[in-house]
Formats: structure tokens, sequence, C-alpha cells
């Protein structure tokens, strides 16, 4: 109050209308004069005031300084606060009488200050209806058996729904559908971009198929549509029980073995329920690397049993390298569906065969070379270290091939000798070879290719290249 008085004091000072004393009488500051303030008093100002300036401001009329205070009022007065310009009378009454604080004012769409809040943007939205997972789960179900579950949904909010599409993540979804769900119970197929009413329910139709799924799997459906975020989700899931199985695992494992082994490996294969099957190896390629049997477990008179075991034979003479095969087999369980052309088809089961097929003997350096000889002169060639990669161990005997290359006009091997000499407790030899010389008047390179026959006949020899070159005007060091 005293900062209003303040100010309505200066205004009056300014046009001429208060004096001092009335000024400081105005400010709550008082007279020592007892009669000055006394009821009915004259003030001193008052009697020599200018009457024309007393009668410039009537009372009817407000003056410059009252606008200014109808304008400012002090601090301590409440404040009434103005809806805004386009906030209806209902708004503001309700804004008022809300005791509660913001949250009716929210609800409402009505500002903390009284006014209208920005209403939100109207949108389309899709939910689930009320109790409705977004997950179904199938649990364990037998390979090949279809499987089918509906989503119940709305479209929950201000403006149509339209659905542009339903992309599932898995082949094995077999069918996906929208249906529109009328209040009087009528079912009506819905096509894409269609507009869906607000507060329409809706059922989303899945079919799935387990024919070519093993094992646990995961399907979510994706909706598109114009509401507003990402791609509405729902997801399926299960585990697909195969009819057959391999124990222990479906993989013959051969590990690195040599062209000399000879290695077994066994696998059962059985019906998950216990029926009884016959089984047929399929591929047949896979018989150029291992030899493949197949022996049923407590067969019936009909050869028809519930395990079979299957062996993989592998070597001698596997063919070098990093194998990774494939063994299908199919047993006589029909399958739900049909093959190609409607023949019928069967569950079954594709095992693996792995194997690092390697040498049985390692050879360095692999060619014995004679370098440059003078024709009837004896050579010997640089030994040629021979490992046994594999169990087994060198002895003196050997058997050897000598195949000529072509055009030679002599036999090489007739000119050779070969010895063999074990090391290592006959994990290593050294192979020795010398040349007695070849004919007079021969010019020019020769040579041919070596088979040394180290491990029992069935398995490969080991294969070097010979090379030589003979010179009438070579030195005399024994083609060294």
């Amino acid at each position: 109050m005293i900062r209003l008085r303040l100010r309505i004091a200066r205004t009056l000072l300014s046009t001429g209308i208060l004096g001092l004393s009335g000024l400081f009488a105005s400010c709550g500051g008082g007279s020592d004069d007892p009669a000055a303030s006394a009821p009915g008093a004259t003030r001193p100002d008052e009697s020599t005031a200018p009457p024309a300036l007393i009668e410039k401001t009537p009372a009817t009329e407000p003056s410059e300084a009252q606008s200014e205070l109808e304008l400012e009022p002090s601090a301590d007065a409440p404040v009434a606060e103005k809806p805004a310009a386009d906030a209806s009378a209902t708004d503001v009454a309700a804004s008022q009488k809300d005791g509660e604080g913001g949250g009716r004012r929210k609800r409402e769409g009505i500002s903390p200050r009284g006014g209208v809040a920005r209403t939100p943007r109207a949108e389309a939205r899709i939910a689930l209806a009320p109790g409705e997972p977004s997950q179904h789960s199938f649990g364990k179900v037998r390979q090949g058996v279809p499987v089918a579950h509906d989503f119940q949904l709305v479209s929950d909010g201000d403006l149509p729904l339209r659905i542009s599409l339903v992309k599932p993540t898995c082949g094995c979804q077999t069918h996906v559908a929208i249906v529109l769900l009328g209040a009087d119970g009528s079912r009506t197929p819905y096509a894409y971009d269609q507009e869906i009413a607000p507060g329409t329910r809706f059922t989303l139709e899945t079919k799935s198929t387990t024919e070519d799924v093993i094992g646990p799997f995961n399907s979510t459906m994706q909706v598109f549509s114009n509401a507003k975020g990402p791609p509405f989700a729902l997801v399926l899931t299960g585990e697909s029980e195969p009819y057959l199985i391999a124990r222990p695992e479906p993989t013959f494992s051969f590990g690195q073995v040599t062209t000399a082994s000879v290695v077994e490996r066994s696998v059962t294969v059985a019906s998950t329920h216990g029926e009884l099957f016959r089984l047929r190896l399929v591929n047949d390629a896979v018989l150029s690397l291992a030899k493949i049997e197949l022996v049923p477990v407590s067969p019936d008179a009909e050869g028809r049993s519930a395990e079979w075991e299957v062996r993989a034979r592998l070597g001698p003479n596997a063919l070098l390298g990093n194998k990774h095969w494939r063994v299908v087999l199919e047993s006589d369980l029909p399958r739900e569906s049909h093959g190609t052309g409607g023949a019928p088809a069967f569950h079954g089961i594709e095992l693996g065969l792995d194997a690092d097929v390697i040498g049985a003997f390692r050879a360095s350096p692999t060619v014995v070379s004679f370098g440059i000889v003078r024709p009837g002169q004896p050579a010997d060639a640089a030994a040629v270290r021979i490992e046994s990669v594999g169990e087994l161990r060198f002895t003196n005997e050997m058997r050897f091939e000598v195949e000529d290359q072509a055009d030679q006009a002599f036999r090489l091997a007739d000119l050779l000798e070969i010895s063999l000499e074990p090391v290592e407790e006959g994990r290593v030899a050294e192979l020795k070879v010398r040349l007695k010389g070849v004919p007079a008047g021969t010019q020019g390179s020769f040579g041919g290719l070596m088979k040394l026959h180290l491990a029992p006949p069935e398995v490969e020899p080991l294969v070097l290249r010979i090379y030589g070159s003979a010179r009438e005007d070579a030195p005399d060091d024994g083609g060294r």
C-alpha cells in the first residue's frame, strides 16, 4: 500500500495538484499539527491551491494517473487472470472450479491459467482388444501339423484407420487376413487401404505350416497403417517337434584322416513317438566318399523299426581335401503335404559328414632332380625326406613304378637304383635315387613319374616327379 500511495503522490505532484505538505500527508507521514489531522480540518495546501487547477480534474473523468493506477496494481493485491481470447465462458468457469490442479484441466484441454490449451492432434490408432496379448505361443507341435491363431484388435483413434499391409517375417505363414467385426456379429473381409471407423473391432487371422520347420520358430506380423509410429507388431512362437531325430548328433564327424586310414562312425535315427518306419538313402553321391549302411534295430516282420543305426565308413583312399557332405535319408512316414505333381511325400532327416582328408605321406622335396648330366655319366639326386602322417611306419620293403615321359627313347626304370632308409623309429624315411647314366647321344630333358608303394596295397602310392637334362658339355660333377 505504501508503494501505491507514493505512486499516486508522485503523479499528483507532477501535475501541481498536490503540495509538499499534502505529499507527506498522502504518504502516511502525517503533520505534527494535531489540528491538521483532526476531522474536518482544512489543510494548508487546499487553501492556497489555484481554483482553476482543482476545477480541471472533475471526479467524473479519470485522470491519466488514475488510468495508470488501474493498469498497475500493487504486488499485494490479488491478480485476476484473463482467459485467452478463444476461451469460452464454460471453459473458464470449469478451470476456476477445478480444485485438483492440472489433472482435470489437462483432460479437458484447459490451460492452468484458465485458457484453452493446445488441443492434441486427432490421429488414427491401432490397439489390442481388452485382455488380448500381443504374443501367442503354440507350444510344442508335431512337424507338419498346421497351426492357426486370431488376434483381436480395435481401431482406437480419433480418425479412421487404414491398413496398407500385413507383413510376416517367417515364410511359414500360409494365410494372413483381416476381418471386420460388426456389432451384430457380422464378419466382413477387409481389403487393404479401406477405412476402419474409430471404435471398430477386427480380427487378424493367421495360419502357419511347420512342414519345413524343426525346433523353435518365431514369426512377427508387422501391421503397416496410417497410425503414427512404427508398424504394429504381433508375435507367434512355438516349437516344431520333428518326426525323426538323430542321436547323439546328426553328424558323422571324422576329423582329420589320411588316405591310408579306415574310420567308421555311426548315428542312431529314431522316431520321436515310437512309430515304426523304413529308411532309405536318397543321395547316392555321398557313396563316392564313404560307404553308408542302414541297419534296423529290432525290426518287425516287414523290416520296419522305431530305430535305425546308420553307419558311415571312410577310407582307404578317401578323396583328398576338407569335405562336407550331406547324407539325406527318407522314411515311409507320410507328410501332411504332397510332393511335386501331387506325389506322396514322406518325412526324412538330413545328416552331415565332415572329414579333413590328407595324404598318408608328406615328401620334401616333391621332385627327384638330377640336374644337368653328361650322357653315360652316373648321378645322384638330392635325398627326399618322406614322413608318415598317420600311424603307418616305414620298413625297408618298398615297391615302386616309373612312368616315362612321352616320346622318351629309353626306359628310365632300367637306369635307376632306389633305396629307402627308415629313421626316427620308422616315422620318417630317406629316399635315395641314383642314375646309372643315360644312353650315349641323349640330348635334352628326360624324366617321368615315380610311384612309391609304401603302405598296404589298397592305399594310393606316393607320387614324385623325376627330372633331368642331358648335355654333352655338362660338367663332370655327377649332376650336382
